[in-house]
């Protein structure tokens, strides 16, 4: 179910370049692009004494129409994948996920404690009661987003047994590690098994994608904040 506002945005600057588009709503392929031959990100998180690597691989796996990048996300220095998720990105079928796999990495979710003693824990993205070493497939796939839509617009899928609704809560600006001036960054939310580390809150640019995220299962914690960004063109 897609609930549609009822305002249409008039010409509206897309990119963290400064493309602008006529049209109402936002063409949200473009915020995650998988285009390349491999794509790299390092991101940071104030809480967290390591940082995060997201690694696309290569090549993509075609499924009919639709390609789909394969996504690792690693634990940097010393090395340790965590979880792998299969996105898609295109303007057909806008932002998918087709299953993911979570590493079973014996930590015991302690995460960074911060506070004084006995203080709040921040959590860690292994924290997570899901099943590990399993590839789950999704199908259909979560829909993350239309291929356009506006701030306020929201779109749900349910499987394996679970609804999970993705909104897109707004456009706003995103500072993060990587360059001076913040980007233009559209703002989802996506809501469904708090377990699941692509379940929460994302900033999205256009040409290099995720500027900063924060999983529901680090809610009370930092998000991840793009430090570094690399592209090899196919």
């Amino acid at each position: 179910m897609r609930h549609i506002t009822a305002f249409a945005l008039a010409t509206v600057a897309l990119s963290c370049s400064g493309s602008k588009y006529d049209y109402a709503g936002f063409q949200t392929h473009k915020y995650f692009p998988l285009d390349g031959e491999s794509r790299q990100w390092t991101y940071l998180n104030e809480n967290l004494d390591y940082l995060l690597q997201v690694d696309m691989l290569s090549p993509k796996e075609q499924d009919g129409s639709i390609s789909i990048a394969t996504l690792e996300y690693s634990r940097k220095d010393p090395t340790q994948l965590l979880w792998t998720v299969k996105w898609s990105s295109n303007s057909t079928d806008g932002i998918q996920i087709h299953g993911y796999l979570l590493e079973d990495t014996g930590d015991d979710g302690g995460g960074d404690d911060t506070g004084d003693a006995g203080g709040d824990d921040t959590g860690d993205t292994t924290d997570v009661t899901a099943e590990t070493g399993t590839w789950v497939s999704f199908s259909p796939p979560i829909q993350f987003s239309e291929y356009q839509m506006a701030p306020g617009d929201s779109v749900q899928s349910t499987t394996g047994g679970v609804t999970y609704t993705s909104t897109l809560v707004s456009q706003e600006k995103c500072p993060n590690n990587w360059v001076a001036d913040p980007w233009d960054c559209l703002v989802f939310n996506l809501e469904g098994d708090d377990d699941l580390p692509f379940v929460g809150t994302w900033w999205l640019a256009t040409d290099w994608g995720v500027s900063r995220f924060q999983p529901a299962s680090m809610a009370d914690g930092e998000p991840w904040v793009l430090t570094k960004a690399e592209w090899i063109e196919e």
